[in-house]
């Protein structure tokens, strides 16, 4: 129980430093913070009952005390909530109420299998609107002399000791984001609204917001759609710090400039509005006239802006993270190339030329990782229309350029429904994820044009990893673009063959759903240092997977270096498990890619088994060195193979960790 309390007092501790180093760095020109933010900052007493800790955030004193642990009580959360004094409620003046705080128990979590379980033990969790009235007087009209009732913490947050907490800084800024967005969207609340969770409440707020926008985009005034955004910042980002129009830069006139959330710091965005019927190219795909001015401009805006940074309320922010967006025109007058030309221009520096389609489709990606309501799809015939396809037969068309195009590319064919996803959704900014129907539509475009030719049948590779004391099989995925990784006693056992991530949708991988055979049982007693080495593992496989499977096709010897280590993960699974030839095919793998090697560099390797001797040659053409206790670690004689010389499950992962580092270390050069 100390080990739990203490990772809940770090994180809470972690969770107060983070967001106190964010305000920091907002400008200080009178601003009121929102409520929430507000209430989650200040002294937090953490109270360990039975299935979870309860941490009330009262308002900030001068005690060198921000975080206070609490005797241990064997009540469970709920009973806390009902007994403890602490729990009280109180008017203005200070005279008890006749309420208190409770908590419905949560939903059943995919990860409890106990036959029972009204508590909290899987539970993370916040609660700050925490006023209440009598219940005789919550029929009537409140006025400003009614009297209510509040507890003294203005913030009660639920940490189950089963519960996965992750980063402190994360979920700081994941809270700063949701706060700014929910007053930012405030001015379109209804009562019905108001009832509603604050996720649910952003959400129908930017249906209505997008609604009366694209209404505006139809009528094709341009004066409008500008006015509209300029009064309504949060079309461009939900969470916007602060916003300033209509601003003169260094003689331009910048139609917004926006301060958002960054991960380290807060950021700019410098907005110019063009006009709906503006045109980004000619007919023969030559850049506009209008293109190249304001491209013109806007290398002029940057530089200038390094020579005089911007300072906004005595803050100086880092132009060097500042990004320049301009919107001009719809997505539905450009061919796939040209919006591929507005992308890569995006890519190769910090700018956006954008379409005001574009503008709907990125609100809506801020919203949904803003809310985490991740279920609630456009029709795919509308998103479509928006990029000028509006029937099968012009999806057909503009799958082909891209496949045409990944073709000239020599991209191969198994990989291209992933890449074809990737470039689709990046090119018109549509934010895609694995489940959404419209990526099924470009996989199944596939599935219909090449057939079995097109899928891939497996991963990346296995690797054997030892859990107190027993074998066990970690799968990795292909992968492509960006995955975060995070650890979970909660499994999910969806295990995709293939994960597709982009910077601004990075799915989250856990990496006890690779672990073949380990059910949700066990894996809710991990410890935390049995999870950390399991993340660790995943992590180090991965990375050398990805890299080894990048080059594995270049030769026949890289394709048979790869089976080989293939060989060495699946002999640790024979019955009975052979780890004398899982270690020999270690060695098979070391060897040949050193070989491929000294090929590649037009020497030709000695038929030698010798490891040491085979590096030492591929270092003397170039190879950085191989550190040589992996080759110890790999080294064995050919006796292995018939039971000669005994081997341990431990001896042959070791050697299986050493070849999968020496086959990177090459792959890499």
């Amino acid at each position: 129980m100390k080990e739990r309390i203490q990772k809940v007092r770090t994180f809470v501790e972690g969770y107060q430093a983070a967001l106190i180093g964010f305000l920091a760095q907002l400008p200080e020109d009178g601003f009121i913070l929102p409520r929430s933010i507000v209430s989650a900052l200040g002294m937090c007493e953490i109270w360990p009952c039975e299935d979870a800790a309860v941490v009330l955030t009262y308002p900030a004193t001068n005690s060198d005390t921000n975080v206070v642990v609490r005797d241990q009580t064997n009540q469970t959360l709920a009973q806390f909530m009902k007994q403890s004094e602490v729990c009280s409620y109180f008017d203005e003046t200070g005279e008890p109420g006749p309420m208190r705080p409770s908590l419905a128990f949560p939903e059943r979590n995919p990860a409890d299998q106990r036959p029972v379980a009204d508590d909290f033990l899987f539970e993370k969790f916040s609660l700050d609107d925490l006023i209440s009235w009598p219940p005789a007087t919550e029929l009537e009209a409140l006025g400003l002399d009614q009297r209510f009732f509040a507890p003294r913490f203005n913030r009660i947050s639920v940490f189950g000791w089963n519960a996965h907490l992750g980063s402190p800084t994360t979920q700081a800024l994941k809270d700063l984001r949701k706060a700014y967005a929910l007053r930012n969207s405030s001015y379109r609340l209804t009562d019905k609204a108001e009832k509603a969770g604050s996720s649910e409440i952003i959400f129908q707020a930017a249906l209505s917001q997008i609604t009366e926008f694209e209404v505006l985009l139809d009528r094709n005034h341009s004066n409008s759609v500008r006015q509209f955004i300029i009064e309504h910042p949060e079309i461009i980002r939900p969470d916007y710090l602060r916003a300033y129009a209509t601003v003169s830069v260094n003689d331009q006139i910048v139609d917004l400039i926006l301060l958002v959330p960054g991960e380290q710091s807060p950021e700019l965005i410098l907005v110019k509005l063009g006009d709906l019927d503006g045109a980004f190219f000619t007919e023969p795909n030559a850049p506009s006239e209008t293109y190249s001015s304001v491209q013109a401009e806007l290398s002029g805006l940057e530089q200038s802006l390094k020579a005089n940074p911007l300072s906004i309320s005595s803050v100086n922010l880092d132009v060097n993270k500042a990004s320049f967006q301009y919107v001009m025109g719809r997505c539905a007058t450009l061919s796939y190339l040209q919006k591929k030309s507005l992308y890569e221009e995006r890519v190769a520096r910090n700018r956006q030329f954008d379409t005001y389609d574009d503008l709907v489709n990125r609100f809506r990606f801020h919203v949904t990782d803003i809310t985490e309501i991740r279920d609630r799809f456009l029709p795919v015939e509308t998103r479509l229309q928006t990029i000028n396809v509006k029937s099968d037969v012009d999806f057909d068309r503009l799958m082909q350029a891209i496949d045409r195009e990944m073709q000239r590319e020599k991209i191969p064919l198994p990989a291209r429904p992933i890449e074809a996803h990737i470039r689709f959704s990046s090119v018109y900014s549509l934010y895609l994820m694995n489940r959404d129907p419209l990526c099924t539509k470009v996989n199944d475009w596939f599935d219909r044009w090449y057939g079995d030719r097109a899928k891939i049948t497996m991963g990346l590779g296995t690797m054997g990893v030892i859990l107190r004391g027993d074998v066990l099989r970690m799968e990795f995925p292909i992968g492509y673009g960006l995955n975060r990784i995070a650890c979970s006693r909660e499994l999910t056992k969806e295990r995709q063959p293939v994960v597709i991530g982009t910077r601004e949708n990075p799915p989250t991988l856990n990496p006890l759903d690779f672990v073949a055979g380990l059910t949700q049982e066990y894996a809710t007693t991990l410890t935390d240092q049995e999870l950390e080495a399991l993340f660790n593992q995943f992590v180090f496989g991965r990375i050398a997977f990805m890299r080894i499977y990048e080059i594995f096709e270049r030769t026949e010897l890289t394709k048979q270096g790869r089976a080989d280590l293939l060989a060495s993960s699946n002999h640790l699974f024979d019955s009975p498990p052979n780890y004398g030839l899982s270690k020999w095919a270690s060695l098979q793998a070391a060897e040949k890619f050193i070989k491929d090697f000294i090929a590649m560099k037009g020497r030709t390797a000695p038929r030698s088994h010798n490891l040491k001797h085979l590096a030492m040659i591929a270092e003397s053409h170039g190879l950085p060195k191989i550190p040589e206790y992996w080759l110890d670690d790999i080294e064995c004689s050919a006796e292995v193979r018939y039971g000669g010389i005994s081997v341990t499950s431990q001896e042959a992962i070791d050697a299986q960790y050493a070849a999968l580092q020496v086959c990177e270390h090459i792959a890499i050069q």
